[in-house]
């Protein structure tokens, strides 16, 4: 999945698997934010909750690209998150579910003097993108 969707023209990156803990009222906590894993022991008391969702990650990748001039992004991430304990869950501590999450932001060409169109991505580019394929291997 991640060499179609590079070859598709976007950028995989990799962020941390734990919130702030005051993330509860986010909307990725989603209806129940007593249902987010709060760690025991954290590292860090600024980063002690397992993510229930990808999006707090790529958006905080977003804002750095934007803090540093760089509006134009095309993200995604594979990983896991993280909610309460299941039946089937047998010994592990929590529900573990792998996702795809992905972010598009910015202009839809390249910013360069030569390019004519100023477009930005929008809903169908992501539309295209869960319908694209890359040519298979011989």
């Amino acid at each position: 999945m991640s060499r179609a969707l590079n070859a598709a023209g976007l950028f995989e990156c990799v962020t941390w698997s734990f919130l702030v803990s005051g993330s509860a009222e986010a909307p990725w906590a989603g209806d129940d934010p007593a249902g987010l894993i709060t760690l025991q022991n954290p590292a860090s008391i600024e980063r002690s909750v397992l993510r229930p969702s990808l999006v707090p990650g790529l958006l905080e990748v977003l804002a750095i690209n934007a803090s540093r001039q760089m509006p134009d992004a095309r993200l995604f991430e594979v990983g896991n998150v993280f909610s309460p304990h299941r039946p089937e869950d047998g010994d592990r501590p929590a529900h573990e579910d792998l996702r795809l999450g992905v972010a598009l932001t910015g202009l839809r060409a390249p910013r360069a003097w030569f390019t004519g169109g100023r477009d930005r991505v929008d809903v169908h580019d992501a539309k295209g993108l869960a319908s694209w394929r890359s040519t298979p291997r011989a």
